[in-house]
């Protein structure tokens, strides 16, 4: 009986061992000690040693461990967590330091090389540890510009330039006793570079306006016009020439005798003795300005 809880023993310490190995090493046992077991009733001390050969010579070794797995997929992100409480304020900074500003006079060559300015400096510092803002130097007095030379009035050379137009008014006042005939002087305010030329100074009383005393379609006494090189000049419609009659244009600068036209200074109008007690008249006229120059733009006619 106690061999059988040897054997017993031996099956259970066995199967800690994988299933084939156990069955070999009991088939083998068997095999040695069946007749001696069957003979005695149980292992002789020989047999014991040649079991304990057999069973270390079968036993397993442990095995290499097994590669590690995949990591596992990343899980969902959890919850937002509540807001913290807020923080303890901050302790009151250190109080900041005061600047001192002085004085620095001039004459004193180690500050500022005798030219004074400033010192500017922190409550703790002493005098002349602090930083210095200096006064510039004092300019040299610029030389004297040239007197300039007077400008000529208005304009360029003092002349009406080309496409420019200047505009006046003229009024006749006369009785019987002109009986050398009325004179009635228009100046130009800007005198122009050149003559103009009788054929070009256009007297207009009554009728149709020439197209050389108009601007965009408009020719009359209260918008008097005229194109480049034109003196026109025009009555007014409402107090006609009355108790006279026109006779001509004359230049400034010419005799009584006829020379017609007109100078850069103006024109004379002419006209004739009366025919009644009074004569009256009032207009307006404009000259344009223009240039002899070859392939100028406003070129005189």
């Amino acid at each position: 009986m106690r061999e059988v809880n040897v054997l017993k023993r031996f099956k259970e310490r066995l199967a800690a061992n994988s299933p084939g190995l156990t069955v070999a090493v009991i088939a083998m046992l068997v095999a040695l000690t069946g007749g001696a077991f069957a003979a005695s009733g149980g292992l002789t001390h020989k047999q014991k040693k040649q079991v304990e050969s057999i069973a270390k010579k079968f036993a397993g070794k442990p095995g290499q461990p097994g590669a590690v797995g995949p990591t596992g997929a990343t899980g969902p992100i959890g919850p937002k967590g509540d807001t913290g409480s807020p923080g303890n304020p901050g302790g009151e900074g250190p109080p900041g330091e005061s600047v001192t500003l002085t004085g620095v006079p001039t004459g004193n060559i180690a500050v500022c090389n005798s030219q004074g300015g400033t010192e500017v400096r922190l409550e703790q510092q002493s005098e002349g540890e602090g930083e210095f803002v200096c006064n510039g130097k004092e300019g040299k007095e610029g030389k004297k510009g040239e007197e300039g030379k007077e400008g000529s009035p208005w304009t360029a050379n003092g002349t009406l330039p080309p496409g420019a137009t200047e505009v006046g008014t003229w009024t006749m006042n006369g009785t019987e006793a002109d009986t050398n005939g009325i004179r009635v002087p228009i100046s130009f305010p800007i005198r122009l570079a050149e003559q103009v030329q009788p054929a070009h100074v256009h007297f207009i009383e009554t009728g149709a306006v020439p197209d050389v005393c108009k601007s965009g379609g408009v020719g009359t006494a209260t918008s008097p016009n005229a194109q480049p090189g034109e003196l026109c000049i025009f009555v007014n419609q409402n107090v006609e020439v009355q108790g006279t009659t026109f006779k001509e244009v004359d230049k400034l600068g010419g005799s009584l005798e006829e020379e017609f036209g007109a100078d850069p200074a103006g024109a004379m109008l002419v006209f004739d003795k009366p025919t009644q007690p009074t004569a009256l008249a009032i207009g307006s006229f404009a000259v344009t300005g223009c240039s002899k120059v070859t392939g100028a733009a406003f070129p005189c006619p």
